[in-house]
């Protein structure tokens, strides 16, 4: 376990070390280090493990401590919903009905550019090629369809969204069936419509899905009372703290209600689950230096070790990376520190790296000749004595003929 310190606002790395655990004796070594020779920060933001929550409020004491917002909400929907996701993506994988949907369109043309000209031009002079395109445009977006958020599990429920797709292509071919003519055009959405169906009629499947999309639905609404984008990258600038702070107790309270209200079990629960880790973690959730400067999560850390993990792999293939991860993960996560232009400029000054390198090898270097100078004298003797021209005196023809033509010139 490579344990790396950072901070947060000048991206430097502070600390790396390597320890067989995150225990909590472990981690409390690492942090009294960080102390010693850097003093006490203003705040931390990590994960949700113990043993390091625990060792930071020991070693710093009163300091605000925040845990990383994405971490809670993926603990949060795991204890909601995996299950429930789990057994819903297994009632629908025995259907088998995946391979089906993709017979069916393999058998079916690609898209025909001159009907698609036609279309344009506000006619078609063959229905059934458009029929049959038509259908095709329903069935595809079902075998492609994870609805990935870039988040993962919990934030995506990717079997989920499958099943609601399968609803919408299921209602969709359903009103193409009666307004569609072709023979070929009726086979197929008569034969994606029967596959569709042993999912979409499954009543164990419907209430599975149901319930699932049910405690989604209260999984969202904290999820976008913290302001968790839909897709695309999540920013850790905080300058509206407060009031999503006030928005996620507006939700909580909301859920409270619920509580007094005649409605299904499994939302009851939920609700419950909810509320309950909220107010566990709800002051770390919002602590905060007097600065208002530490982020919400930890994606600088996670991006911080992707990005070293991904250039190991790149050099040494998957298979090498957790070991030279395991021996140099340390020096790797400390050696990032020189593509930051701040702390270059810190460390080295205006000289830059080489320059202060250089002066620093000068008084090491040996005396006498350089490598290359060595490699090239070395083969030039190799060559002489496979020539036979080695000769074992400074004094030959060429040396004499040259003295002989300097003293003539003096001479004149």
């Amino acid at each position: 376990m490579i344990v790396v310190v950072r901070d947060s606002i000048s991206n430097f790395t502070l600390h790396a070390e390597k320890y067989a655990s995150e225990s909590y004796e472990n981690i409390k070594d690492i942090l009294m280090k960080v102390k010693e020779r850097f003093g006490s920060p203003s705040g931390s933001i990590s994960d949700m493990r113990s043993g390091i929550l625990t060792a930071l409020a020991e070693v710093f004491h009163g300091m605000p401590i925040r845990i990383c917002l994405m971490h809670f909400l993926r603990d949060l929907g795991k204890g909601l919903m995996v299950d429930m996701h789990n057994n819903l993506g297994l009632k629908i994988n025995r259907k088998g009905i995946k391979s089906a949907l993709k017979s069916i369109l393999r058998s079916m043309p690609d898209y025909d550019q001159n009907t698609l000209e036609e279309i344009e031009n506000g006619f078609c002079s063959d229905r059934g090629k458009m029929e049959i395109m038509a259908i095709r445009r329903i069935i595809e977006p079902v075998l492609s369809v994870n609805g990935s958020s870039g988040y993962g599990f919990p934030f995506s429920l990717n079997h989920l969204n499958f099943f609601t797709s399968l609803k919408e292509a299921g209602k969709l071919l359903s009103e193409l069936s009666e307004k569609a003519a072709g023979e070929e055009s009726m086979e197929l959405i008569s034969s994606a419509r029967k596959y569709i169906g042993r999912i979409v009629t499954d009543q164990s499947i419907v209430e599975t899905a149901k319930k699932l999309s049910e405690v989604n639905m209260l999984f969202q609404k904290l999820r976008f009372a913290f302001r968790i984008p839909e897709k695309g990258n999540l920013s850790d600038d905080i300058p509206d703290d407060a009031s999503i702070h006030d928005q996620c107790n507006t939700v909580i309270g909301e859920m409270e209600v619920y509580l007094h209200e005649n409605i299904a079990p499994h939302i009851i629960r939920a609700a419950k689950h909810i509320i309950e880790r909220y107010h566990e973690r709800e002051i770390m959730l919002f602590a905060n230096n007097a600065d208002g400067t530490m982020p919400r999560t930890n994606n600088g850390m996670e991006r911080f070790f992707r990005k070293i993990r991904r250039n190991v792999r790149k050099r040494n293939g998957n298979t090498a990376t957790g070991h030279v991860l395991a021996q140099s993960g340390v020096q790797l996560a400390l050696f990032q520190n020189l593509d930051n232009p701040i702390y270059v400029k810190t460390v080295f000054g205006s000289d830059g790296i080489s320059a202060v390198f250089a002066k620093r090898r000068e008084h090491f270097r040996k005396p006498g000749m350089t490598v290359s100078t060595v490699n090239k004298l070395v083969a030039d003797g190799t060559r002489m004595i496979l020539e036979d021209n080695l000769s074992d005196t400074p004094y030959n023809d060429q040396m004499m003929n040259a003295a002989q033509a300097s003293r003539n010139i003096q001479a004149a």
